[in-house]
């Protein structure tokens, strides 16, 4: 194990521990305790060492000086991530066009490899501490303001592109080989249980259409839901047998009466109660 040598922050004055073999923009010697304090010195200053526009590999890149990568071909060079195709680092362009062939296409990257979580799993112990780990951790206000500017407006990639005519044709189309036994996860229709396929927001509509979208217990409007919840009125069951879709077992409640009638102890009263409602406004 390396020494560990003890320094101040230049930016928060606070004391941490390094090797003596780190440099600094600034000195000879680490000055950052973190990388939130390295970025708040870049601010400061702009033109000391790395952060120095011609800067290269911590040397100072003055006039005269013939760059290593003038005249190369930067694709002869895969080892150090030059394919093409490759995102250059730090300037979030791409060499990539059409008609290229990514350097990966046809290439088993996990290919006599093996994962290291392969066949194992983590123990109660490591899982507890994994789950502690993000407890009463949060993000600064600070923080989470930059990571919104980050991508939002002229920042985000998509600012400004719109998908073609056939790229949305293409996915529409892709979606569609996705839906109910096409999917890949698909377990027999079990995603609504334990309401039936038959009980969708059409016959829902009709029901509340009846009911002139209005509770049939307190009176409340679908709209005044709408402005508060944003979610429109229920659609409960009389009898609480959830594959009775008669639309006499059926009634309007708003959110806050549809959570009086889930009572377990008090069914019997809401059934019979409900079920004199329902006779005065049928279908």
């Amino acid at each position: 194990m390396r020494t560990q040598f003890k320094y101040i922050c230049k930016i928060c004055n606070k004391e941490f521990y390094a090797p003596n073999s780190y440099t600094s923009v600034l000195g000879k010697r680490k000055v950052c305790c973190s990388r939130k304090c390295y970025y708040k010195l870049q601010k400061l200053y702009p033109n000391k060492g790395c952060f120095q526009k011609g800067h290269q590999g911590g040397r100072q890149f003055s006039k005269g000086n013939i760059p290593w990568d003038k005249g190369r071909n930067l694709s002869d060079y895969p080892q150090m991530g030059y394919q093409k195709g490759h995102k250059q680092f730090n300037t979030g362009k791409t060499w990539f066009k059409k008609g290229m062939i990514p350097w990966s296409k046809g290439k088993h990257l996990w290919k006599n490899r093996i994962h290291p979580m392969l066949g194992k799993k983590h123990s109660e112990e490591t899982k507890r501490k994994i789950s502690e780990m993000g407890i009463g951790r949060k993000h600064t206000e600070e923080w989470k303001k930059e990571a919104k500017e980050r991508s939002s407006g002229k920042n985000n990639p998509w600012w400004g592109k719109h998908h073609t005519k056939e790229v949305k044709k293409a996915i529409s189309e892709r979606n569609k080989k996705m839906i109910g036994d096409k999917a890949f996860n698909w377990q027999g229709g079990i995603s609504k249980e334990p309401y039936p396929f038959e009980f969708g927001e059409e016959l829902k509509e009709l029901i509340r259409k009846r009911d002139n979208y209005k509770c049939q217990l307190c009176g409340k409007f679908q709209k005044e839901q709408l402005r508060k919840t944003r979610k429109k009125l229920n659609v409960h069951h009389i009898d609480y047998n959830k594959k009775n879709l008669n639309p006499n077992n059926l009634i309007t409640l708003c959110f806050r009466c549809h959570s009086k009638t889930n009572g377990k102890n008090s069914r019997k009263y809401w059934t019979e109660f409900l079920s004199s409602v329902a006779v005065s406004n049928p279908l």
